[in-house]
């Protein structure tokens, strides 16, 4: 069987961890043996369990332990102080184009030095690793006061549903009370319908009677 993945079209895998047909499958490794997880959002960003891919990210993990690495992340974090995604502090290169990878460490530092990569912040890198960008909304929120929180929304979103037009803050508090009531009541039933009796104190003994 062959496993296809975005850098690495067809990759031979042993039968052991053949899985369901289909390209970029996000897999884990349990105790049980091999998991299949589904369709991941964003391939490109995603790890392969495959030796080869897995030996490759391995090396480019070392990258941004590199001293030069390190000197031109910072340099450019210096010119950039704020993430090009949110506006917040930045303190990381963002890893938005794959094919950097491909042709070396020289080549993918070389890219940093001349800014040509822009920097962000750790959020937003985790973010875009699984296909998510910030709420437009959210943003113009947190520029003017810092307080607001960002949300994240996929990419097919125009904003998130705290900056939706209808949106109550006090909707789901109340839709998790109503659901709180709902079950007790359910246990509560059920709980009488299986002890009928109870026990209560009569003639200063303990007795059990009907509920």
């Amino acid at each position: 069987m062959l496993y296809r993945t975005a850098n690495y079209p067809e990759i031979a895998i042993s039968r052991r961890r053949e899985t369901a047909t289909g390209p970029w499958r996000k897999c884990c490794i349990s105790r049980r043996g091999f998991r299949d997880s589904g369709i991941v959002k964003n391939p490109a960003m995603t790890p392969d369990l495959n030796p080869v891919i897995n030996a490759r990210l391995a090396e480019i993990r070392k990258w941004c332990r590199h001293p030069r690495h390190i000197a031109a992340r910072k340099e450019q974090v210096r010119l950039h102080p704020l993430c090009s995604r949110c506006g917040r502090p930045a303190s990381l290169i963002l890893h938005e184009y794959p094919d950097d990878y491909r042709h070396g460490f020289v080549h993918y530092v070389e890219l940093i030095e001349r800014g040509e990569r822009p920097t962000g912040c750790p959020a937003c890198n985790k973010a875009e690793r699984s296909g998510r960008r910030p709420c437009p909304s959210c943003v113009e929120k947190h520029k003017r006061d810092p307080e607001v929180p960002i949300h994240y929304i996929t990419q097919d979103q125009d904003r998130c549903r705290y900056c939706e037009s209808g949106f109550d803050p006090e909707a789901g508090k109340r839709r998790h009370e109503r659901s709180n009531r709902t079950r007790n009541k359910i246990n509560r039933c059920r709980y009488f319908r299986a002890h009928p009796m109870k026990k209560a104190i009569i003639d200063g003994e303990w007795v059990e009677v009907p509920r």
